[in-house]
Order: structure tokens, then C-alpha cells, then sequence
């Protein structure tokens, strides 16, 4: 499938390009029409505006163009605008990734600025009554369920799960002569 108009707007006799025919009879993908020119130069890929104001985007010829599916096309520029491609993180780089465990805030703190940003953005903001009582007819009846390692808050007890929970190694502990929940 294509779009006639689309096609119109860059060539006269569009029926030339290539995979029109393929393009016209594929009933499940749009094919999209794409200017040669940005797969001829691999180093130097042009803006559209820089094609449309040097007079080489619209009225071109068949042999100019190229019809392609849209995971070629989103190839095409995705290999172009990803600046990190086939370069490789430095060793430094990967041990401070390894330690965030993903999550790029990690170890990072809100400036008071933006505390009070957001204490502004959620102020008199509460759930309403129809979402809290839909969140405690969903907890009605659940329990907390321990096979000694996981912990399950769900309504049945699973095999192999008695009621309880893990805590998985903590504990309270005096400390200084206060009660301190710790490893």
C-alpha cells in the first residue's frame, strides 16, 4: 500500500520508482517514499530543508527514489541521529553504571528548587474516594504468605507458603539503648 498523493508530490510518473510495484501490493504495509540521495551519501545525510532549498526534493525522477517499508526508513535515520553507535563505554563509565544498577538518579538528590516545585505541583492533591475504595475492596482478604525467601501478599496461601513474612534477615536490635530494625 502507498500513498498516490505522497508519491505525486515528489515525482510526476511515480509508477517508475522502484518497489512500486511490491509497495502497491502489500496490503498490510505503507510504504513510504524515500529521495535516493540520502542513501547515497552514507557520511553526509541532508536536512529536508536543505534538499527542498537546493530544488532536489519535489518533482524528481523515478530513478531518484525509492519506495520503503517503515522499518527501513526508521533504519535508515535511526543508524544516522544514534551518536553513540559503535562507539564503546569506557571502563570508568560501566563500574559507575554497574554501581546505579540502571537507574541514572541514583546517589543524586533534589535541589531544594525543584522540592518545592513539585511539593507546589501536588499540593491538595489527594485520591479521590472512588480510587481508595477500589484499592480496599482489592486488599480485602489478602494476606502476607512466606516460603522463608519470598514474601506473597495474596489471597490464598500458595504451595509451599505458610502466613508470615521473611523480613529476609532483618531484625529489631538494641543499638545505644534505642530499638534499631536493622541486618
Amino acid at each position: 500500500m502507498i500513498s498516490i498523493n505522497q508519491a505525486k508530490k515528489f515525482c510526476k510518473d511515480y509508477t517508475q520508482i522502484e518497489n512500486y510495484e511490491v509497495a502497491k501490493n502489500d496490503p498490510n504495509t505503507k510504504w513510504e517514499c524515500h529521495h535516493r540521495y540520502e542513501l547515497k551519501c552514507p557520511l553526509f545525510k541532508p536536512l529536508v530543508k536543505d534538499l527542498i532549498a537546493n530544488n532536489l526534493y519535489y518533482d524528481r525522477s523515478a530513478e531518484e527514489l525509492i519506495f520503503l517499508t517503515p522499518s527501513e526508513h526508521h533504519k535508515l535515520h535511526a543508524t544516522y541521529n544514534n551518536r553513540f553507535k559503535g562507539k564503546k563505554h569506557s571502563e570508568e563509565t560501566k563500574k559507575i553504571m554497574s554501581l546505579h544498577g540502571g537507574n541514572a538518579f541514583r546517589g543524586k538528590h533534589h535541589t531544594e528548587e525543584a522540592k518545592q516545585k513539585n511539593r507546589l505541583a501536588h499540593l491538595g492533591k489527594k485520591h479521590d474516594e472512588a480510587f481508595c475504595e477500589k484499592n480496599r475492596i482489592r486488599n480485602l482478604g489478602r494476606k502476607w504468605y512466606t516460603d522463608g525467601t519470598t514474601d506473597r501478599f495474596v489471597h490464598e496461601c500458595p504451595a509451599g507458603f505458610w502466613l508470615g513474612r521473611s523480613h529476609l534477615g532483618k531484625s529489631w536490635k538494641l543499638v545505644d539503648g534505642v530499638r534499631k530494625y536493622s541486618n
